[in-house]
C-alpha cells in the first residue's frame, strides 16, 4: 500500500469522500479496502464515520466498485453461522473488515441516534419545513430552514469557547457561512481589481481550504445548499451552482442585463420544494411556508435597484418565474405564491426592517417607523398580534427573528435581545446581552441551538440562557476586527465572520467550546 493511502491519511479521506470524482491509483477492491481501513483507526468524529458509512455503503459514488459495495452489504446481512468476510478480501484484510463491521455498527447506532435527536425534534416541531438538508447540526441556509426560524434542537453552547481556528481572507466576507457535512461554505469579496472574489469551501474541523471558486462579482447574500450543490448570487445578480466537493461550475444564469446599477442587494437564497427563491433590491431574506413565499416590503433607505423574486430550477438554473414592482404595493408584508409568484395577500403597514419567518402557520417580521414585531396569518395575511418595541431604531433590515417552540428573539441595534411570547406578542424580556451595536452592516441575527441563544456585536459575542436570560458567557473580539455576522451555530461550533477595518480584509472564525 503506498504510504500516502496508509491509516490516517488526511489525502486519501479528501479524495475519497470529499473529492470522489479524483481518481485513486488503486484497483477498484483495494480502494474500498482502504476505504474500509482509513475508517477503522480514524480519529475522525463519529459523525463522519458514519457519513462515511452511508457514502461508501449506501451509494455508489465515483471511484467505489459497485461489485465490492454489493458483497459488503451482503455480508452485512449474512448470518452469523455463515462467514461474513468477501471472498474478495485477503487474508491480511480480513481481521480488519470484521472489526470494521463493529465499527460501521457502531456508527450507524449514532448516525440513528442523530437523526432519532432531530426527528423527534422535528416532530414534536411540525412547523420546521424539511430543509434539502436535515442532518443534525447542519445550516444549508442562513436560518437552517425555509421558514428562516433560526433555531435547532441544541444542546447549546454554555461554556466559553476559544478560537479553534482562523481563515483570513484578502477580502471581506458579507455573510456567514452554510456548514453541509461538516465542511463551511462562504464568500470572501475582493476589492482589488486583480483579484476576484471567490466562494471558499473548508473544512469545519479545522478551517483547511478544500476548494475555491472566483466570481464575477462581490459576493453579500448567504449561500444555499442541496445534496450535491451550493448556490450562490454575486453582487452583479450573476447565480451560481457549484459542486459541493470539487467548486467546479454546474451552470449560472445571469439574472439581469447590463444595467447602469452595478450594485444591488441581494437577499440570502432560500432553498424549498425544489425550487431556489432569490430576491433581489434589498438585502432582507425571504421565507417560505403555506405555498406562498414572504417578502417584506423595504425602505427606500435599503434599495437599491429594481425589486425582484425569482424562482430558479436548481437543476440547471432556468427562471420559472420573476416578478418585480413590489415598492409600489400598499403594506409592510406580501405573499407571493410559490407555484407561479402571484400576490396571495398584502398586509398593510410601514416598510419593514426586520424579517420574515414563518412558524407553524404564522408569519412574523419587524417594521421600522412604528418599531413593532408583527405576527400574521400565512395563510391571509390577517394580524394576530403585534409586539411595540422602545424606539424607531430597534431595527435593522438584514436578519429575521429567531423563533422557538415558545418565543420570538430579535436583537436591536442597542444590544438588546428581546424575548416576545410567541402566542400573544407580549414582550417577556429585554436584556442588554451585548454591549454596543450588536451587528455590522446590518445583521442582528439571534441563532439559537437548545435553549441558549448568541448575539454578536462590534466586539462581543455573547450566550443567552433563554430559560432564566442569565448570560452564560460573553467573549472579546479583537480589537484589530468587528464581528461581521450573522452568526452560525453548526455541531456545537460558532461561525463568525469578522472584518479588518483598517484593511479592509477579513477572516472567518470558529468558536468552539474546550473538551
Amino acid at each position: 500500500m503506498p504510504e500516502q493511502f496508509a491509516h490516517g491519511s488526511a489525502d486519501f479521506w479528501d479524495r475519497l469522500v470529499v473529492s470522489p470524482e479524483t481518481a485513486i491509483p488503486h484497483e477498484p477492491d483495494d480502494r474500498f479496502i482502504l476505504a474500509i481501513e482509513r475508517l477503522f483507526p480514524s480519529p475522525a468524529s463519529d459523525q463522519a464515520k458514519a457519513r462515511a458509512r452511508a457514502r461508501i455503503l449506501d451509494t455508489k459514488r465515483p471511484g467505489i466498485d459497485a461489485t465490492s459495495v454489493v458483497a459488503f452489504q451482503d455480508a452485512l446481512a449474512t448470518p452469523r453461522s455463515q462467514s461474513i468476510l468477501p471472498a474478495s478480501l485477503t487474508r491480511s484484510h480480513r481481521w480488519l473488515a470484521a472489526a470494521m463491521l463493529l465499527v460501521l455498527l457502531g456508527a450507524g447506532l449514532w448516525f440513528a441516534a442523530g437523526r432519532s435527536i432531530w426527528t423527534n425534534w422535528r416532530s414534536e416541531n411540525e412547523h420546521v419545513i424539511p430543509a434539502a438538508s436535515d442532518r443534525l447540526g447542519d445550516v444549508p441556509m442562513y436560518g437552517i430552514d425555509p421558514g428562516r426560524s433560526n433555531a435547532g434542537p441544541g444542546p447549546g453552547i454554555e461554556r466559553q469557547p476559544t478560537i479553534a481556528w482562523e481563515y483570513p481572507v484578502s477580502g471581506t466576507i458579507g455573510a456567514a457561512p452554510i456548514v453541509v457535512d461538516e465542511v463551511a461554505y462562504f464568500g470572501s469579496s475582493s476589492h482589488l481589481p486583480n483579484k476576484p472574489s471567490e466562494v471558499l469551501a473548508v473544512r469545519a474541523s479545522d478551517g483547511e481550504l478544500i476548494w475555491s471558486t472566483p466570481t464575477e462579482h462581490t459576493l453579500s447574500a448567504g449561500f444555499a445548499a442541496s445534496a450535491n450543490s451550493i448556490y450562490v448570487v454575486d453582487d452583479g445578480g450573476v447565480l451560481y451552482a457549484l459542486d459541493s466537493y470539487t467548486g467546479a461550475e454546474r451552470w449560472r444564469t445571469p439574472l439581469r442585463s447590463d444595467e447602469p446599477i452595478e450594485f444591488t442587494w441581494y437577499g440570502s437564497l432560500l432553498l424549498v420544494d425544489g425550487t431556489l427563491v432569490v430576491s433581489s433590491g434589498s438585502p432582507m431574506s425571504v421565507a417560505a411556508g403555506d405555498g406562498n413565499i414572504f417578502v417584506a416590503r423595504s425602505s427606500d433607505e435599503w434599495v437599491e435597484g429594481e425589486e425582484h423574486v425569482y424562482a430558479v430550477s436548481p437543476d440547471d438554473g432556468t427562471v420559472r418565474w420573476e416578478t418585480t414592482g413590489h415598492a409600489d404595493l400598499a403594506g409592510g408584508l406580501f405573499a407571493l405564491s410559490l407555484a407561479d409568484g402571484s400576490v396571495a395577500w398584502t398586509h398593510p403597514g410601514t416598510p419593514a426592517f426586520l424579517g420574515p419567518s414563518y412558524v407553524d402557520g404564522t408569519v412574523f417580521y419587524g417594521e421600522h417607523a412604528s418599531a413593532r414585531v408583527i405576527a400574521l396569518d400565512a395563510a391571509t395575511g390577517r394580524e394576530e398580534w403585534q409586539a411595540k418595541m422602545a424606539s424607531t431604531d430597534e431595527f435593522d433590515g438584514r436578519s429575521s427573528p429567531s423563533v422557538t417552540s415558545d418565543l420570538v428573539v430579535v436583537a436591536t441595534v442597542s444590544g438588546v435581545v428581546v424575548g416576545i411570547d410567541r402566542g400573544n406578542g407580549e414582550i417577556r424580556w429585554r436584556e442588554n446581552a451585548v454591549s454596543g451595536h450588536p451587528m455590522v452592516f446590518g445583521k442582528s441575527s439571534v441563532p439559537i441551538s437548545g435553549d441558549v441563544a448568541v448575539a454578536g456585536a462590534y466586539s462581543e459575542i455573547a450566550a443567552l440562557d433563554l430559560s432564566d436570560q442569565s448570560t452564560l458567557w460573553s467573549l472579546p473580539v479583537s480589537v484589530h476586527s468587528w464581528g461581521s455576522g450573522p452568526l452560525a451555530i453548526s455541531d456545537q461550533t460558532i461561525f463568525v465572520a469578522t472584518l479588518v477595518e483598517s484593511k479592509d480584509t477579513g477572516k472567518l472564525v470558529a468558536l468552539r467550546s474546550p473538551p
